[in-house]
This record gives C-alpha cells, structure tokens and sequence, in this order.
C-alpha cells in the first residue's frame, strides 16, 4: 500500500490533517531521534509515527488495546503503564518529540505533561490532541501552558496543538507561578 494512504487509513480517531501533521513531524526526525507517544489506544498514532520516520518510538498507556492486523507492533516500543512508571524505567531518555493524548482531565494531562516534560530536549517539539471544548481539561491545560509561556511557537490543526519547549525555560517556571489563584 502506498505510504500516504497507509497514513491515512490508520485507524486513528484523528482528523486526516491531524494525522498528516504527525507524519510530517515525525518525517523531519532522523534515526537517533526519539518520539514518545502518551496515549497509544488502538495504535493508530503509533502506526502514523512509526511508519514517518526512522526515529525510535516509545508508546504509553495503562493497556493494550493494539489491533495487531493494522499495526506493525516491531515498529515501536510498548510500554504498559502510565508515564511517571515510564520515566522510572528510562530516566537518561532524551525526547525530541512528545505526543501526548492519554487521560484528556486536567489533572492527568497535567500528570503526562509534568513526568515527560524535562525529558523534552529544549527546542522539542510537543503535541496536545483533544485540545477542544469536549475534553475542557485538556484545553484549560494547555492553554495554561500558552498563558504562562511554557510553550511557544504554538499551531492549532482541528483539534491538536503543535509547540514547541523554549530553549531555556525551564519547568520551574510553570510551577512556581498561579493558575486561578491556585499555586501550580
């Protein structure tokens, strides 16, 4: 099958322009970069990531929900768990790109966001899906995230938002400010 429509018949719930804006990122990402995936379900993502790019993909969710007719489960790294488990296991991992739609309630993406977040390179790129009025923890989240600069460079596409880390902000920041008069 053709590459393209591989990418666009995977079955992912995402939007056709939200599975070739993952394609496209991940197209740019050479065989020593890194991708990690929060969120896995049925593999669609994994299956767009893996098949773009040369990059070594890892894969989190609390199952295995995988089809394995449709995806191509040697292509990546599974790791079944939740993300703080993830990072216990490979606390050295450098991440060049971070694609997060796991729990969509404020408090687990916040939860994805603050495990992975350091082991984003500085200038790496971070992917939020759901961000939408049906999931309001993921798009309170981020754009917390936005307000308070802790992502840059940000790109809406349907549902997804595409930013980038700042090159010397560090987490820090993001926590010692308020969010609603609440210290984060």
């Amino acid at each position: 099958m053709n590459k393209f429509y591989s990418i666009i018949d995977s079955p992912s719930i995402s939007s056709i322009s939200e599975r070739l804006a993952l394609s496209s990122i991940a197209a740019t990402l050479g065989k020593d970069s890194v991708i990690v995936e929060v969120g896995t379900e049925q593999g669609g993502s994994a299956k767009i990531l893996s098949e773009s790019s040369q990059a070594t993909l890892y894969t989190i969710d609390i199952g295995d929900h995988i089809y394995g007719s449709t995806v191509d489960r040697s292509r990546f790294i599974f790791f079944q768990g939740n993300a703080k488990a993830f990072k216990n296991e490979n606390p050295d991992l450098n991440i060049d790109f971070l694609y997060i739609d796991g729990d969509h309630s404020f408090g687990g993406v916040r939860e994805d966001f603050d495990t992975l977040y350091a082991m984003l390179k500085p200038g790496g790129i971070i992917a939020f899906h759901d961000v939408d009025y049906k999931h309001l923890g993921v798009l309170v989240f981020v754009e917390t995230l936005k307000l308070f600069n802790v992502i840059t460079d940000c790109i809406l596409i349907d549902t997804m938002v595409i930013a980038r880390k700042p090159e010397s902000r560090s987490i820090r920041f993001y926590r010692n400010n308020f969010f609603l008069g609440i210290k984060l």
